[in-house]
């Protein structure tokens, strides 16, 4: 079964405190937290997982243009596409709604972990609750977070 890490970017790769503006990189992105590009590059030679944005960042960029931002960060990123490239979007449609729908689209066919720091997803499914490894804004993508993240890819 193909591994997919559905991802969020800020709070889980851009970490934010509200008084500190977020830097841009030299691509004109924000700049990653050191912390969360380690650890994902970490989790990527763990595990042969797709990422899947699921940020409202995501329509910013075509994929290929994600995938050389990621692998210009975190080397063994191995390719990146967007929730839109699954779900058609819809005006409106919550990162909950959007997430339960693609689990019940296309999880059974999927090992995957949801990795975001959206306090609404504790209203995921049950299907999918296990499997959403949720992250602090201030601390992003940690150890912590990232071993959780390759235990629930394992698992499941």
């Amino acid at each position: 079964m193909e591994q997919v890490i559905l991802l969020d970017i800020d709070g889980v790769m851009i970490t934010a405190v509200s008084w500190r503006p977020v830097s841009l990189q030299g691509d004109e992105f924000y700049a990653f937290s050191p912390v969360a590009q380690q650890w994902l590059d970490w989790l990527m030679t763990q595990c042969n997982a797709h990422i899947i944005l699921t940020s409202n960042h995501r329509s910013r960029y075509s994929n290929e243009a994600w995938l050389q931002l990621f692998r210009g960060r975190c080397p063994h990123v191995k390719s990146v596409q967007v929730m839109d490239d699954y779900l058609p979007p819809k005006k409106g449609m919550t990162r909950l709604q959007e997430l339960n729908e693609w689990v019940r689209l296309h999880g059974d066919r999927h090992r995957y972990v949801i990795i975001d720091d959206d306090s609404s997803l504790l209203s995921l499914t049950e299907k999918a609750r296990p499997r959403w490894v949720r992250t602090m804004p201030i601390m992003g993508l940690d150890q912590v977070a990232a071993e959780k993240a390759l235990a629930v890819l394992q698992a499941h």
